[in-house]
Parts: structure tokens; C-alpha cells; sequence
């Protein structure tokens, strides 16, 4: 377990810092942020991130409206 997640730590390091720059346009909350990168690192395994993220984003955006 721990080996699998050092090895996806490297991975998820891009994809943190690219919503970190989404997530202060949007003014996220730090939980936020985790919980993104958590999805990040979760479907970068599945290797099928793209139209989840976008779902979790607007959901996100969805959240903060209400």
C-alpha cells in the first residue's frame, strides 16, 4: 500500500498544482483541494480523469451557488 502510493505521489504532483490554479479562480476551500486531488490521484489509476474531474468541478460550482 505504501509503495503504491509513493509511486502516485509523483504522478498526482502536476495534476495538484493544475487545480490549485482552477481551484483560485474559483476560490476553493482547502478541503476542496484535497478532495480534488484525491479524485486526481483515484482516476489517474483508472486512467479515465478527464470527464470525472470536469464532473467534480461542476458539481464543486454547483455546491458553492446553493
Amino acid at each position: 500500500m505504501v509503495r503504491g502510493r509513493l509511486k502516485l505521489h509523483k504522478k498526482t504532483k502536476p495534476f495538484k498544482l493544475r487545480v490549485a490554479k482552477s481551484a483560485s479562480t474559483m476560490e476553493c476551500s482547502q478541503a476542496q483541494l484535497a478532495l480534488m486531488a484525491c479524485v486526481g490521484s483515484v482516476e489517474r489509476k483508472m486512467k479515465t480523469h478527464g470527464p470525472t474531474i470536469n464532473y467534480h468541478l461542476k458539481r464543486l460550482e454547483r455546491q458553492q451557488q446553493s
